[in-house]
């Protein structure tokens, strides 16, 4: 994973403008990096629940996995 010049919760918001190219690619990176931290929590939890791998990918997590796959495909393209 790529790593973040800026802090998005500390030093992001304070900023005037966010127009500048650091800060898109931070915020880019970042919301990759949420978008699979989220995605491997409620995996983890719907899984302790008992409910199998294949149900939860293909039936419970779509928007989620596209989302990611978007976030994806946005940094790649930045990079």
């Amino acid at each position: 994973m790529p790593k973040l010049t800026m802090c998005p919760v500390k030093q992001i918001p304070g900023l005037k403008s966010i127009s500048n190219q650091e800060t898109l690619t931070n915020l880019i990176y970042f919301r990759e990096q949420a978008l699979i931290k989220s995605m491997g929590q409620t995996m983890q939890k719907k899984m302790s629940e008992g409910k199998t791998f294949f149900d939860i990918w293909m039936y419970e997590v779509s928007d989620e996995i596209q989302a990611l796959a978007t976030a994806f495909g946005e940094r790649f393209m930045l990079e």
